[in-house]
């Protein structure tokens, strides 16, 4: 009986019983010390002479118990579960001068705390803000918005304020409000890439709890964080949004055919660079290693 050469040429690059996956992001262990000093200098992006001062990993003496309250990621932001956001002795006792909460969309008593954590918020005079994200698609597209409120709070304050100090929330306090302060780290701070970031969040919460779907959503970002840099550094060194190839607006919109094919190609480059060390593939061809022997 003869058989397709397809069924033969193509052979499975590992035993599989399951469609393909992509493969796991690992994110490093938390760095305890990192040159025999306790706190970690990290410039941000927009102020590259000033550094935020993180401090080491509090890992190696985390206890079980430590999920039930909030950690300082870093100096003016806490990471927690909501029930910290209504208590009013917790506030006061760690400064805080915003909450900031994260919630699914539809549950009543996911709607009643943080309705009861902006009336205890309210009473003690400082700011509340409820951002509903149910799935991860909403997440991703809310990051912007935390991002912004907490920017805006701390870049407000005036210098005869005290420091101010944001308490991230949501029920856990481990999974969506962690994945918030991770965008943060990455949309804020320089060299701090995806999985910089889920490694500064956990070297201070160590329950945050970033599943594979929530590592991608912050590859994802980052990506995102990168071609925004790209966008803004671009307009600062040419204001006109076109690069100094001598020609004129019209010029640059019409582009030519030849063109549109080099830049095609420039951008399939770039796609294998993106994808290049993400090896995923399920088969391999077998008629190249016959071609080669």
């Amino acid at each position: 009986m003869h058989q397709s050469s397809s069924s033969t040429r193509y052979a499975p690059t590992s035993p599989f019983t399951r469609l393909p996956s992509p493969p796991r992001i690992a994110v490093p262990s938390p760095i305890l010390h990192q040159q025999g000093s306790k706190v970690e200098e990290i410039p941000y992006v927009d102020r590259p002479s000033e550094t935020l001062r993180i401090p080491a990993s509090a890992s190696a003496d985390w206890k079980y118990s430590a999920r039930h309250t909030a950690q300082q990621i870093v100096p003016t932001l806490m990471l927690g579960p909501t029930r910290l956001a209504k208590d009013p002795e917790f506030l006061k006792q760690h400064g805080v001068t915003i909450t900031v909460g994260l919630r699914p969309a539809g549950e009543p008593y996911s709607y009643a705390i943080h309705g009861a954590a902006s009336e205890v918020a309210e009473k003690l005079g400082i700011d509340a803000v409820s951002i509903e994200a149910t799935t991860n698609q909403d997440l991703i597209a809310e990051f912007e918005a935390v991002n912004f409120v907490i920017k805006n709070h701390l870049e407000t304050r005036t210098r005869r304020e005290p420091e101010r100090n944001v308490l991230l929330h949501c029920e856990t306090g481990n999974e969506r409000s962690a994945c918030a302060a991770a965008a943060y780290l990455m949309y804020t701070l320089q060299n701090t890439d995806h999985l910089r970031a889920m490694q500064l969040v956990q070297s201070q919460r160590f329950s945050a709890n970033f599943d594979e779907d929530r590592k991608r959503l912050l590859q994802g970002y980052w990506d995102v964080v990168q071609a925004e840099r790209d966008v803004r550094k671009n307009q600062s060194l040419n204001p006109t949004g076109l690069k100094k190839r001598g020609r004129s607006a019209a010029e640059a919109d019409s582009t030519s055919g030849a063109e549109a094919l080099t830049e095609g190609g420039i951008q399939d480059a770039d796609d294998v660079e993106r994808f290049d060390g993400r090896a995923a593939a399920p088969y391999v061809d077998q008629s190249l290693g016959r071609q080669h022997g």
